[in-house]
């Protein structure tokens, strides 16, 4: 859309692109991200990681950020403090074996998380985690509750009215078919963001992927046009999880 590649002078809309959980699909992903020279944050539960999974880990790893899932995907909030650890420091230390880099990033297992949990991620050494909290715009004060703007699926019409409010997107209110339609939901959520970014503002954009969702619905082609979207826009600066979260550092003071 030709708003994506109007200039602004100081807007900018931080876009970041999740894939969550250990699939064999997530190689995939990222020959798409390279192909369009973007990049992303690439969330792996350890347990299910085969030899051959870890090789395409390390292949990523070149040109994306990786962070932890846990060992298990496990709930965190109904943990022991031993079963904690091994979710957080275990699988943070394996992973930096397998890429032979620092990860920075954790993703909570079916964003479930507490203030307990916080502060058990930065002990062993994170220095940011990302939830599952929907319908985010805004730049994120909190570097351990990162919030997202929506994942790459299918929604319900029951939850129209809460994009209506999170999002402002009053489109959904004569048009509904749009929310059985992620991808478009994502052009009209850019669009809209694009207008604040022309007055100035800073925006953040965060789509969240599961490969093996993809690949259920054949949804490759709506992903990699996307990909194209962002790729080419002047007004969408794309970033890690861990690169965004130093932005909120500098913007919001974040903690």
């Amino acid at each position: 859309m030709e708003i994506f590649n109007k200039r602004s002078k100081r807007g900018i809309i931080y876009t970041l692109l999740s894939f969550d959980d250990t699939h064999y699909l997530n190689l995939k992903c990222a020959k798409l991200l390279e192909k369009y020279h973007l990049k992303g944050t690439f969330y792996f539960d350890v347990a299910r990681i085969s030899k051959h999974i870890a090789k395409d880990i390390k292949w990523i790893s070149q040109w994306n950020e990786i962070g932890s899932h846990g060992m298990t995907h496990r709930n965190l909030t109904k943990l022991q403090p031993h079963e904690l650890r091994y979710e957080l420091e275990v699988s943070k230390r394996m992973l930096e074996e397998i890429i032979e880099k620092p990860i920075n990033s954790f993703a909570y297992p079916y964003g479930y998380f507490n203030s307990d949990i916080i502060e058990a991620v930065r002990s062993y050494g994170y220095s940011n985690a990302r939830s599952f909290v929907q319908g985010n715009s805004k730049i994120d004060s909190e570097l351990f509750a990162l919030r997202v703007t929506l994942s790459a699926t299918s929604y319900g019409y029951r939850q129209i009215p809460f994009f209506i409010k999170s999002l402002g997107l009053y489109k959904l209110g004569y048009n509904p078919w749009m929310i059985r339609r992620w991808d478009k939901l994502v052009e009209y959520i850019l669009e809209k963001l694009s207008r604040s970014a022309m007055k100035g503002e800073e925006r953040v954009f965060h789509l969240v992927v599961h490969a093996d969702f993809m690949e259920l619905r054949n949804d490759w082609d709506k992903l990699e046009e996307v990909f194209n979207i962002v790729s080419s826009s002047k007004l969408l600066r794309n970033i890690t999880v861990t690169e965004y979260a130093k932005i909120c550092k500098k913007l919001k003071g974040g903690k």
